[in-house]
């Protein structure tokens, strides 16, 4: 038998799959399933057996045809450490087309992968099964004997036999329906396109489809649970704008018969673009923008965009292999917020993406990072892939890189690629190859930098007798002199070559504008450079686009602070953000965050993502005021965010901005809990039981900061009341709201409570998030760490894989200082994961564990001196 190791869990090259007949029968009552798969094959080299897929079957009955109609009984051998099975036959397989024929059974998953079952409960309080697929990225060999590999492209045609009161819907529109005995179906559908085997899906359940929508004669349904037909109208919309905008900025018509987009009632990921059959979270598909936050109707309608997205990059154009998922994600991710800004432009979704990046740029400051792309060995391997480098720095690289090259450019090089690789595998250089050979640019070598090494630059900006001197050098959170991490290298890079545009505005009148600002480009690399400004004021990374933190020095940092109504909201928001990283680096002190801060009040400040970036600073200067300081720090959060949410107002006003909008719920929630302000407690609770005592919602823009100060201010009482409305949402997007308003609780009690909660009543998918959130929670986080370590086990067990190393990202803030003025929590943290590996996605951990590091060295620097520098 072949051991697990790495070069064996590749399938050989010799044979490769063209087509797939599936039929699937399914009981979801005992959560069993049988079926019966045949492959059309080429057997390429001389071979005496066949190596495939499988895990967790049982596999009977296999034949091989031949092309005589001669058929070879082969003997089945599973070898379940390498989760594959292999076929011998009596005799050796000459080179051909054959067909592998078999039967299996199986048993549905109870852990959101595979082909599994849910259970929700309807109108009438009786639990009802669902069955779906999850095949991504290596789950297929759950379901089905099969070449389990992404460069192995097929044909696949599905058959289904259920329950004949059962809506069945797959990745292409039913062809046939035919009646079983004992009240069973048998539904046939369409061959699909040439695709890989994680993308194959079917949902079996009691569910509801809508009416359909059209794109360019492509109908769209949205696929739900009975009673939420009516929060499908707008993810329609959205599907229908996307489909066509596509459409047309691929030059490639939507490459299947029908799109159906199905709320699953629980789902380990966000979405999943299986062709043609698109499943969600509820709370990204379901929704009422009327009654729904900004941030929730951003989510809804980007998830939607970058799913379709996913139908021509990924779908059509599918990576050879796992190492090429970054670009499957970042490109999708990309082409949402480049969708997005066409159908809602009022979002500014590229301002809050450039808010969105920060958390990319906070994980390659540290040593634990990654390349965004790097080898993997084996399909597991890709779960640590799916994070946020892959999406966040992904997506912002190719937001760069469209910026350097121009907008048109990029899009006629995505069209050569796209077309030139149509129902293919492809790896990265063929993109930067078709993006190059448009533009003339050496794009390989552009972008090696940024995808083949960790980290990001720090690009310094000082002045020099009239001229902008800029320096790139890698940024890190710990001094470059101890560049390791637990014992190994640092994965930080060098010598990037970064694009870097420089507006110069004038200074020579007041007040001072944007209007006429020279413009300068320049590829900043391993050398200084030298930018001509005269006496104007540099704006470095204008617009907001480069992948890379600024640091102004000098005159010239006084000189930006002094002209914040100039920079752009996305360029302010990267100056508080490059400066708080700079501060907590060791690279700058803490009094150039608090004036910068300070100045932003002066300037008037509404942007939500300015106030986020300033928020996420307040949040762990929380931690390293507290006790003594705390006074000085709610004082201070108090005259920067008072003055706001008196300009912005409590009350949604009848067609204002969607920053206003988020901004509300953001300083409300600062100005309720880190601010611990009595007057702004006082009224949230008030609104917040006026609207239980009327059984009606709070506003969205509200609610979102409304809800956890609630639970932070009160007790028992409050925490009771917000967990009811949690149990009785009016949508998915209000029960997301009310159950992580819960994490907010101080009362090391509910904490628990919770908790248990989060292993019981709550949904597997939901709960790592609050668990995540208590961890975060400065007064909940030690109960919270203490449980989850009492639980751990328990915990692997009940959730995702991918989630519950999320989950972990929390122990970064586990900041509490004991008694004794030492840091015991964060030391048994570091001590715990060390005995308690992640293997899947250890490298995620490592970076939790960093940056509990980094927070710590700030924490020792300023715990003696916060309270003076916020007085």
């Amino acid at each position: 038998m072949q051991t697990a190791d790495a070069p064996a869990l590749r399938l050989p090259k010799t044979v490769r799959p063209d087509r797939y007949d599936i039929t699937i029968s399914a009981d979801l009552d005992v959560g069993r399933f049988t079926g019966r798969v045949e492959i059309d094959l080429r057997v390429l080299d001389e071979v005496s057996r066949l190596v495939c897929s499988a895990a967790h079957l049982v596999i009977t009955d296999a034949v091989l045809h031949g092309d005589a109609d001669a058929a070879f009984p082969l003997d089945i051998r599973l070898d379940d450490a390498a989760e594959q099975v292999v076929f011998t036959a009596p005799a050796s397989i000459p080179p051909g087309r054959y067909r592998l024929a078999c039967a299996f059974e199986g048993a549905m998953s109870e852990e959101l992968r595979g082909f599994y079952r849910v259970v929700f409960t309807d109108s009438d309080g009786v639990e009802r099964p669902v069955g779906c697929t999850q095949l991504c990225p290596n789950d297929a060999r759950r379901v089905f004997p099969c070449w389990d590999e992404p460069e192995y492209k097929a044909v696949f045609a599905v058959t289904i036999e259920a329950a004949d009161t059962l809506v069945v819907v797959a990745n292409t529109p039913e062809v046939r329906r035919s009646a079983l005995d004992a009240g069973r179906v048998r539904i046939a559908f369409a061959d699909t396109m040439v695709m890989p085997t994680y993308l194959v899906a079917w949902v079996i359940g009691p569910l509801e489809i809508s009416e359909p929508a059209t794109a360019d004669g492509v109908p769209i349904r949205v696929v739900a649970v009975p009673g939420k037909g009516a929060l499908a109208t707008y993810a329609l919309d959205v599907a229908a704008h996307a489909v066509a905008w596509y459409e047309e900025y691929f030059g490639i018509s939507y490459p299947g018969e029908k799109l159906d987009l199905v709320a699953l009632p629980e789902f380990a990921f966000g979405a999943m673009e299986n062709f043609g059959c698109v499943t969600f979270r509820e709370d990204l598909l379901l929704c009422e923008p009327a009654e729904a936050s900004v941030h929730d109707v951003t989510e809804v309608t980007e998830t939607i965009e970058h799913e379709i997205a996913h139908m021509w990059f990924g779908d059509l154009v599918t990576m050879r292999w796992w190492n090429g998922l970054w670009l499957n994600e970042a490109f999708a991710t990309f082409m949402s917020l480049r969708c997005l800004e066409a159908f809602r432009p009022e979002l500014a979704r590229w301002d809050s993406f450039g808010r969105d990046r920060q958390a990319a740029l906070r994980i390659d400051g540290l040593h634990a990072t990654r390349a965004v792309e790097c080898p993997v060995a084996k399909p597991d391997d890709a779960f640590g892939m799916l994070d946020t480098l892959t999406y966040l720095k992904g997506a912002s690289v190719l937001r760069m890189l469209e910026q350097y090259l121009g907008e048109e450019g990029f899009c006629l090089g995505v069209r050569r690629y796209l077309s030139g690789h149509a129902y293919g595998s492809t790896e990265t250089d063929d993109l930067w190859d078709a993006l190059g050979s448009v533009a003339g640019e050496p794009v390989r070598d552009l972008m090696d930098g940024w995808i083949r090494q960790g980290g990001s630059p720090l690009v310094t900006a000082g002045q020099q007798s009239g001229d902008l001197v800029l320096d790139a050098r890698p940024f890190a959170f710990v001094p470059a002199a101890a560049r390791s991490n637990g014992g190994r290298l640092s994965a930080i890079g060098d010598g990037w070559h970064v694009p870097v545009r420089v507006d110069v505005v004038a200074c020579d009148a007041a007040p001072v504008t944007r209007d006429g600002a020279t413009v300068e480009r320049l590829m900043l690399t391993s050398e200084p450079a030298h930018v001509r400004v005269g006496s104007g004021l540099p704006v470095v990374n204008a617009g907001g686009s480069g992948m890379f933190r600024v640091r102004y020095e000098g005159e010239l940092l006084e000189r930006v602070r002094s002209n914040l109504e100039v920079l752009q909201a996305i360029e302010r928001c990267n100056l508080v953000a490059d400066t708080w990283a700079c501060v907590l680096a060791g690279l700058a002190p803490m009094e150039d965050f608090v004036t910068l801060a300070a100045r932003l009040q002066d300037v008037g400040e509404d942007d939500p993502n300015v106030w986020s970036a300033v928020i996420e600073a307040l949040g762990i200067l929380d931690f390293v005021a507290a006790p003594l300081a705390s006074p000085a720090l709610t004082e201070f959060v108090r005259c920067l965010a008072g003055p706001a949410l008196e300009r912005v107002g409590w009350e949604p006003v009848s067609g204002e901005s969607p920053a206003a909008s988020r901004a509300r719920g953001l300083l409300i929630e600062v100005l309720g809990t880190v601010g611990d302000d009595g007057a702004v407690q006082e009224r949230a609770t008030a609104w917040f039981e006026a609207a239980v005592a009327a059984g009606r919602r709070l506003p969205a823009s509200a609610a979102v900061g409304i809800l956890p100060v609630v639970v932070a201010a009160g007790g028992r009482e409050a925490f009771e009341a917000v967990r009811e409305r949690y149990r009785k949402p009016a949508d998915p997007q209000d029960a997301q709201r009310h159950l992580l308003a819960l994490a907010a609780t101080r009362d090391p009690a509910l904490v628990s409570e919770l908790l248990a909660m989060a292993m019981d009543e709550i949904r597997s998918a939901d709960a790592p998030r609050v668990a995540g959130a208590l961890l975060e929670n400065r007064r909940a986080g030690e109960a919270a760490w203490q449980f989850i370590t009492s639980h751990w086990e328990a915990m692997a067990g009940l959730y995702p894989r991918l989630s519950f190393v999320a989950m972990l990202s929390g122990v970064a803030r586990l900041l509490q200082i004991d008694a004794a003025g030492a840091f015991s929590t964060a030391d048994q943290a570091t001590r715990y994961l060390g005995e308690h590996p992640v293997p899947e996605s250890q490298r995620l951990v490592d970076q939790s564990l960093e940056l509990l590091t980094v927070h710590l060295r700030l924490m020792q620097r300023y715990r003696g001196s916060i309270g003076s520098l916020l007085a």
